[in-house]
């Protein structure tokens, strides 16, 4: 059964900044939560496609920094009816609202930790940086981990299909290890 945040019972769609309310759930220490998210999203199919494994792989909310998502093609499952969705104006809003989540930032970096050996948090938030600039140093520098996609050739992946190996990895380890989490 999948969980939500909020007490609703579809999604809904909230925005965070400056000037208005909302936010992250707190994390609950009973259950895992997770959610996942694209800084600056270069190509809105990106956010559609990513919403709709962020449905399959378990996650508990999606969110965008910066751009805000509108309903994408890409979206095959009607994954936008069922996941709570979160557009937080800037990071700094993203940042305040989700305390007790670590944030976990996916970029390729010579500082980066392999997902192949990366212990994923019960309680975290993904973010992925366009493709166009990735994730600004500063970012990188507030998040608790900073992981990388190991690859065979020098490139960057499309953002919906790194985002949707880093939750495989998710769901694979916790299946692996019976549902343990660092």
């Amino acid at each position: 059964m999948h969980r939500t945040p909020f007490a609703e019972a579809s999604a809904s769609t909230l925005v965070v900044g400056s000037s208005c309310g909302g936010g992250c759930p707190t994390a609950v220490a009973t259950l895992t939560m997770f959610g996942i998210g694209i800084y600056n999203s270069k190509y809105p199919v990106n956010l559609g496609t990513l919403w709709r494994s962020a449905l399959l792989f378990g996650a508990d909310f999606v969110f965008t920094v910066g751009e805000k998502y509108r309903r994408q093609s890409s979206d095959t499952i009607g994954a936008f009816d069922g996941l709570i969705y979160y557009h937080y104006i800037d990071y700094p809003s993203l940042i305040l609202s989700c305390a007790g989540l670590q944030i976990v930032s996916v970029e390729l970096s010579p500082h980066a930790t392999s997902l192949q050996s990366f212990s994923h948090p019960a309680d975290c938030v993904y973010i992925l940086g366009s493709e166009a600039s990735g994730i600004p140093n500063g970012i990188l520098k507030q998040s608790h981990h900073v992981i990388q996609i190991d690859m065979t050739a020098q490139g960057c992946l499309n953002v919906a299909t790194a985002g949707s190996i880093v939750m495989y990895d998710r769901l694979a380890k916790q299946i692996r290890n019976s549902s343990s989490f660092s």
